[in-house]
């Protein structure tokens, strides 16, 4: 193997292990996500509340955990920097490399594709088969890049999205800071708020291009 393709290699091999990485975090989030949806639905819980510090206590709970969630959805989309950050953004910074994503169309005909067996006994039915599956083989790995172009291009419309933009804008004010003025409004004016439903458009929007990213990144095959 020559510099240039251990290098590719390399690249190819750290977006798998980010991506791996950043499959922990989202499954972690949906679970956050999915005890927020229980502890905010009052006609659950509130009611068996009775006393006034329990409620107290409830609701400080509830805020605290709403807040987590929202941390750790931006952190989902944090910075691109490769050595550093486990997130979409970083994985997607490794794969929309031409050479990294003709690879991984490599590796995922190499998977389907097949060599012709010179022992068969009909080897021109052989011949024909082994041609017809290494034709799949292609598709397959035509179908991979085209579902890795869509996810790359799905991962810039969220990250230029006024609802990552608020989710990001108050953490970093809000629940991961306490500032008077944080860098964003310096740069950006007044924080926006944060509704519910930008972190749902987030949340969704994630799971979606994660599974587009194992899809088309995440199958380790180079071994």
């Amino acid at each position: 193997m020559s510099s240039s393709d251990s290098v590719l290699h390399e690249k190819t091999k750290k977006a798998q292990i980010r991506l791996d990485r950043v499959l922990d975090h989202l499954l972690n989030l949906i679970q956050v996500h999915e005890i927020n949806k229980g502890i905010h639905d009052p006609n659950r819980l509130l009611p068996s509340l009775k006393s006034q510090p329990a409620l107290a206590a409830f609701r400080t709970l509830r805020t605290g955990f709403i807040q987590y969630e929202m941390i750790r959805l931006a952190a989902l989309w944090d910075s691109d920097n490769t050595d550093e950050y486990e997130s979409v953004p970083t994985v997607a910074s490794l794969v929309e490399d031409q050479q990294v994503r003709s690879q991984l169309m490599d590796i995922e005909a190499s998977f389907w594709a097949r060599s012709v067996d010179e022992y068969a006994d009909d080897r021109e039915l052989e011949q024909l088969i082994c041609d017809a599956e290494n034709r799949f083989a292609s598709e397959r790995a035509n179908q991979s890049d085209f579902q890795l172009g869509c996810a790359l291009d799905k991962i810039k419309e969220i990250k230029e999205s006024s609802q990552l933009a608020a989710v990001r804008k108050n953490r970093n004010k809000y629940f991961a800071h306490s500032l008077n003025q944080s860098r964003d409004e310096i740069r950006d004016g007044a924080t926006p708020k944060l509704s519910l439903d930008d972190g749902r458009y987030v949340l969704d929007a994630s799971v979606e291009v994660v599974q587009a990213l194992l899809s088309s990144v995440g199958k380790n095959r180079s071994t």
